[in-house]
């Protein structure tokens, strides 16, 4: 698990909620504090949907954050910044093999269930953690260590400046 303070916080904001970089992520669940707070749970009610409906959803869990942000801009935009927010994103099920793939790693697809992003935003401040969950134990942390360079080369090529915290 890595933090990374993110040191311009309306670039990344903007690529966030009006760009597409975060886009294929899935939202595990969002939080925001402004005049009212909001909390969402990106969990897809699936019985909402129809069969075709449901097609839209790669991975039929949690929606996505192109789906969400549009939404997520109108609670936090206005003339004042919001107090904090937190949004926890998941790489959806589908890209995990692939991904797993290609950085060379044995884990079997079916025992990661979640390779996470984590942004806080608190006292102007921004940060981003990134995080695993796995359904077995292991002493092994190449998993945590490939999927941490892989969020900072995300951020590298979104040509975002951070420290390590």
């Amino acid at each position: 698990m890595k933090q990374l303070i993110i040191e311009d916080v309306k670039k990344l904001t903007e690529l966030l909620f009006i760009g597409d970089p975060f886009d294929r992520f899935l939202v595990r669940e969002a939080h925001f504090v402004t005049g009212i707070t909001v909390d969402l749970d990106g969990t897809l009610n699936g019985d909402y949907y129809d069969s075709d409906e449901m097609t839209a959803f790669p991975d039929q869990s949690y929606v996505t954050w192109k789906s969400m942000k549009a939404l997520c801009f109108q609670i936090i935009k206005g003339k004042k910044l919001p107090k904090r927010f937190h949004i926890v994103l998941k790489l959806s099920g589908t890209d995990i093999s692939p991904w797993l793939m290609k950085n060379g790693l044995n884990e079997a697809p079916e025992t990661v269930k979640g390779l996470f992003l984590t942004l806080r935003y608190e006292n102007q401040q921004l940060t981003c953690t990134s995080g695993t969950a796995l359904s077995v134990f292991t002493m092994d942390k190449s998993l945590d260590q490939a999927w941490d360079r892989q969020m900072m080369r995300f951020f590298k090529a979104l040509e975002i400046a951070y420290t390590e915290s």
